[in-house]
């Protein structure tokens, strides 16, 4: 969820959406969630826990309208509306029926397999739990588990290991090397989801260089063409290699990019017109030989 969150604030920022809303998103959207507050609910109790709430959101909303001008590209005009945030707001498409089975088919189409797995591993705890809390009233085994041996005590379990100082920090190494993986893949997406990406900035950047928006132009097609190149490490990623006829194709959709970015700046709107229908046909190209459709 987190990496999620991460990658759409990101988006959201390449897009001019608002800045403030994006770091509301990340911090309550991302940072905090039902457990989160449940566990603090139970150990401060109630006051103190609505108490933090409200300093949090204070706090984040406070943060959320200091950085909105500051941090928002001035020169920069953004679209009348957006769907950066639909994914949160509105999951589902506008009159949808039968919500159950909605809920049912959204839930089969986003979940991966590893949290199929952890959704099936926490409905086991769950019912562990309820069953020991209605078979076990005087909670013997959660005290065998959280027992302590005294100062002295022997303690004869095979499981009570003192475990060396390099073995810790060798995990703690495997361990970040196994997030890196996991944020290259993350910051690297699969092709699917960067064309989705790209999809909306051919719409800004192409709609920037016919109506000769130069400032909307200069901002959007780098970002476009950074995109490309996130492609390509993102296929790499997956498929153990990239072929040169991929290689020729992204590289072709670049120059036609760069000559259509030269062209706005030179405000020669004939051109222009000529490169948005070259870089249209290099787009198609591109997308039709990595998505193979």
């Amino acid at each position: 969820m987190v990496a999620l969150g991460l990658q759409n604030v990101g988006s959201m920022f390449q897009h001019a959406n608002s800045v403030g809303a994006a770091f509301v998103l990340l911090t309550l959207g991302a940072g905090v969630n039902l457990g989160l507050i449940a566990w603090v609910w139970r150990n401060y109790g109630l006051a103190r826990s609505l108490a933090w709430l409200a300093i949090l959101l204070a706090v984040v909303l406070g943060l959320a309208y200091a950085v909105e001008n500051p941090l928002h590209p001035s020169e920069i005009q953004p679209p009348g509306h957006t769907h950066a945030f639909d994914i949160y707001c509105r999951p589902f498409a506008p009159g949808s029926r039968d919500m159950p089975a909605t809920v049912l088919a959204k839930l089969k189409e986003d979940l991966h397999p590893f949290e199929r797995v952890s959704l099936t591993v926490l409905a086991m705890l769950t019912v562990v739990g309820l069953a020991l809390r209605t078979m076990d009233r005087r909670r013997r085994v959660e005290d065998w588990l959280e027992h302590t041996p005294a100062p002295g005590e022997r303690v004869s379990s095979r499981l009570d290991v003192a475990v060396p100082a390099p073995v810790l920090g060798a995990i703690a190494l495997v361990g970040l090397v196994g997030l890196s993986v996991v944020g290259c893949y993350a910051y690297y997406p699969a092709a699917q989801e960067i064309f989705e990406e790209m999809s909306i900035l051919r719409g800004e950047v192409l709609t920037a260089a016919l109506s000769g928006n130069q400032k909307n132009a200069a901002h959007f097609i780098p970002i476009w063409d950074d995109w490309t190149r996130r492609l390509q490490v993102g296929a790499f990623l997956r498929e153990g290699s990239l072929s040169p006829y991929r290689r020729m194709k992204a590289k072709v959709f670049r120059d036609r990019l760069e000559f259509l970015k030269h062209a706005v700046e030179e405000g020669d709107r004939e051109e222009s017109r000529e490169y948005i229908q070259a870089v249209d046909r290099a787009y198609r190209r591109m997308r039709q030989v990595y998505l193979g459709t």
